[in-house]
This record gives C-alpha cells, sequence and structure tokens, in this order.
C-alpha cells in the first residue's frame, strides 16, 4: 500500500519550514522574532495558529519539552523542494521533465 504524500506547503507555510530549516527545531517565538527580522511580520498568534496548521498537515513535529513546545520539520528542505518541483513539472508540463529542462536551459541562455 502507497503511503500518502504530505500537502504541499503554501507560499506562508515555506516561509516558516525556511526559518526552521535555517535555525533546526526551535520555539514558536524563534519563529516569529526571525520572520520579524525578514520583514515578514505577522502577529505571534498568527504564526503560532499556522504552525499548529502544519503540525496538523503533517509538515511540522512537535516535541513538547517541560518548558517549551518545540518545532522542526517533518521533510528536510531537500525532499520539501523535490516535491515542489515535481508538483511543477506534472501541473505545469504534464509530467514531461525535458520540456522544463529546455525551459530552464532558455533562461540560462538569456541570462
Amino acid at each position: 500500500m502507497k503511503l500518502a504524500k504530505p500537502p504541499l506547503p503554501t507560499r506562508k507555510e515555506l516561509l516558516i519550514l525556511s526559518v526552521l530549516w535555517q535555525l533546526g527545531p526551535t520555539t514558536v517565538r524563534a519563529v516569529h522574532e526571525h520572520l520579524k527580522q525578514r520583514q515578514q511580520t505577522t502577529t505571534y498568534t498568527t504564526t503560532l495558529k499556522m504552525m499548529q496548521v502544519m503540525l496538523d498537515k503533517g509538515l511540522l513535529v512537535k516535541n513538547s519539552e517541560p518548558i517549551a513546545h518545540i518545532y522542526t520539520t517533518k521533510l528536510s528542505q531537500e525532499t520539501t523542494q523535490l516535491q515542489l518541483i515535481q508538483d511543477l513539472i506534472d501541473r505545469g508540463f504534464n509530467g514531461r521533465y525535458q520540456d522544463l529542462r529546455k525551459l530552464m536551459e532558455k533562461i540560462q541562455e538569456s541570462q
């Protein structure tokens, strides 16, 4: 039986994932402060809610420490990027990797 793939993260969820990939396992407060430094301002409660939703979706894992809840990503950055690229190939190029490669070559040539 094939295991269900985790859902693809939204743009805002990718911001949170990028912070967690950079910092490693950490608290909501640390993620929120890091987002504020990157000018991605939301309220603390919004960051908390988003991370709770991501936990429910299977994008994050929570380790309840005696002092604070520590969140970490369920999948590595590379695995998530591969899923996003595969989704792009499937939806944007009808599953034809070669078409994406040709487009990437055109982009590279124009730079």
